[in-house]
């Protein structure tokens, strides 16, 4: 073999090295970084008192490429929920789902419900999702909205998202609220 025929293969060895380096770094950097999956199942709210709104919103999580750690949520409105919360209401905690709605709970009987289920919840600023981890969880409560001068505050059904903060970024998903089917006032909504 001659020198220079030498030389053009220890170039482009050097070369091929090189590339498969650099492939290496930018997957290890970039491409395999951690990330969360978010899934919103079907939202539902009821009411059956002026100014008392259940909800329910299911949330299906899925950990990616490594450890994922949720710092804060929220649930944001296009329009004003009530004045004093604005267009976000902070989601505290969570609950696994139960499998059914919660919203099938008689009325009368749903903050009793939500009480007992609560003692098993946890924060949701302390879930922490590992590579291929899943969680099932649900954000149900009942929220009490104040009388304005002219009635009620009217929840909107759409223009809604699920806003998480966590180690991986921000993941903002669109939902809208449907009536459950125990509502018994439909006319203290808004289309939007």
């Amino acid at each position: 073999m001659d020198a220079e025929l030498a030389k053009t293969i220890a170039a482009y060895g050097g070369l091929g090295l090189g590339l498969v380096n650099l492939a290496h770094s930018m997957y290890k950097d970039y491409w395999r970084k951690a990330r969360l999956e978010v899934f919103v199942g079907d939202a539902r709210i009821r009411t059956e008192v002026d100014g008392s709104y259940d909800i329910e919103v299911p949330i299906q999580l899925r950990g990616k490429g490594g450890t994922v750690t949720l710092r804060s949520a929220e649930i944001r409105s296009k329009t004003y929920i009530t004045p004093e919360l604005k267009h976000s209401r902070p989601i505290g905690l969570v609950m696994d789902h139960p499998g059914r709605s919660l919203l099938d709970v008689p009325f009368q009987d749903f903050g009793a419900e939500l009480g007992r289920r609560s003692e098993g919840g946890y924060e949701f600023s302390t879930l922490k999702l590992e590579d291929k981890d899943a969680k099932f969880v649900v954000v149900a409560e009942r929220v009490i909205v104040p009388r304005g001068p002219d009635g009620y505050w009217e929840w909107s059904l759409g223009g809604w998202e699920l806003v998480l903060h966590h180690s991986a970024g921000e993941s903002a998903i669109p939902f809208e609220f449907k009536r459950h089917s125990t509502d018994k006032n439909p006319n203290r909504y808004t289309a939007n």
